[in-house]
């Protein structure tokens, strides 16, 4: 974001990292914290991030949620390629 440089959880500065028990802890929390500040619609279920199964470079972030307004949980989930 141009005028929020700090938006987001910076998964990018992940991108170059061994895929360890760590590096994962590390994004799980990098990803809870940028939810709790900047999505206020939500209250925030969990964030897991687990090894992808016969892929050792990608991680796997599941988010699970459930929406303010409506009390509707939901889930979204997507794959991180790490080192290559």
């Amino acid at each position: 974001q141009l005028m929020r440089p700090n938006f987001g959880a910076g998964l990018a500065n992940f991108l170059h990292e061994p895929n360890t028990l760590v590096t994962r802890r590390r994004i799980r929390d990098a990803v809870q914290t940028a939810l709790l500040r900047w999505e206020p619609r939500i209250d925030l279920q969990r964030v897991e991030v687990w090894e992808v199964d016969n892929q050792s470079e990608a991680l796997r972030v599941e988010i699970v949620y459930r929406v303010k307004r409506t009390g509707t949980v939901k889930s979204m989930s997507l794959t991180l390629t790490l080192e290559s």
